[in-house]
């Protein structure tokens, strides 16, 4: 049926992806959690721009279903700092 085909097919993406990336990477992270990620930029620009404090009141204010942690580079540099949140199913919410 197409339930367990989408099943198979996942299970299949995610041994390719262990195989291929380490536990920690935020592809790993995004696609095996089944809880919100909210991942805060810990490159230079984002600390100059403050994400030392954005990750600490994040991870007061967060739910406990929420799982806060840091990251690369999330893209627009000097906008900063920059924080990505994504749902349970590893969709990017805007």
């Amino acid at each position: 049926s197409t339930t367990i085909m989408n099943t198979s097919l996942s299970f299949f993406f995610l041994l390719i992806m262990a195989h291929y990336y380490p536990p920690s990477h935020p592809l790993i992270l995004s696609t095996t959690t089944s809880r919100t990620t909210i991942r805060v930029c810990m490159d230079k620009d984002c600390r100059l721009d403050g994400s030392d404090d954005a990750l600490a009141i994040l991870s007061q204010l967060a739910p406990k279903s929420a799982e806060v942690t840091t990251c690369g580079c999330l893209g627009p540099c000097g906008g900063g700092p920059n924080v990505e949140v994504k749902d349970e199913m590893g969709k990017r919410i805007k």
